[in-house]
């Protein structure tokens, strides 16, 4: 190679690098999304589910929504299992609890910790973010879970509260009646339904601790 040539190629070679260089700390490595504790996730039920054939354990799989404001991925899938259930009767409303152990996105997965709450206003808020965070403390985070009530069926993300004139409900609508609030108490029995939601019924999932989420989970063995 000729004398002339090789500063020419020193500065290809250089200005090779360079621009390598700044793609590589342009993309950098996968981020991680971070998520506050407390953060209420909105999801939409991949299946349905029925109180009178639900199981206890039984596998639960939903999917954020497009319009969530947690900053999780559109593609991102919670797995829960159900831990109660209790069929409908004169006496007492359909229920099913849930709690979501893991999510599932690209055929990757990690776990987490959260459970159902509602998306009312009066039961969340937004941040300064713009994500919605519960309202509700530890307690009632506990507690919340599906309650079938009213003649149009559906059901509550809501709580059973105890008062001396017996048992309330109070909490959310989701599915057809969605943002509806009530507070009824257990005189008016003639409304205790089963739960019979509908695939695509939409609720709030809130995460019990911050969660960091990278782009590459663990695979799936």
């Amino acid at each position: 190679m000729s004398s002339k040539l090789r500063p020419r190629t020193a500065l290809f070679a250089g200005l090779l690098w360079a621009a390598l260089a700044f793609a590589l700390l342009t993309v950098g490595p996968a981020r991680a999304q971070s998520v506050p504790a407390g953060t209420v996730v909105k999801v939409r039920l991949l299946e349905g589910l029925n109180s009178e054939t639900t199981r206890v354990g039984d596998r639960i799989r939903v999917q954020v929504t497009d319009d969530d404001r947690s900053g999780l991925d559109r593609e991102t899938a919670f797995v829960g299992r159900v831990t109660e259930v209790q069929q409908a009767s004169k006496t007492q409303p359909g229920i099913i609890n849930i709690r979501f152990g893991v999510i599932e996105r690209n055929g990757a997965w990690q776990n987490v910790s959260g459970g159902l709450y509602g998306l009312n206003e009066r039961d969340v808020r937004e941040d300064a973010s713009g994500r919605l965070v519960g309202k509700q403390g530890g307690g009632k985070r506990d507690t919340a879970k599906f309650i079938g009530y009213g003649a149009a069926g559906g059901a509550v993300v809501g709580y059973l509260l105890k008062n001396k004139s017996g048992s309330a409900i109070t909490g959310g609508l989701v599915g057809a009646l969605a943002g509806y609030l009530y507070s009824e108490s257990q005189k008016d029995k003639s409304s205790f339904q089963k739960v019979d939601l509908k695939e695509g019924a939409e609720f709030g999932i809130m995460l019990d601790h911050p969660l960091r989420v990278s782009r590459a989970l663990t695979a799936l063995r």
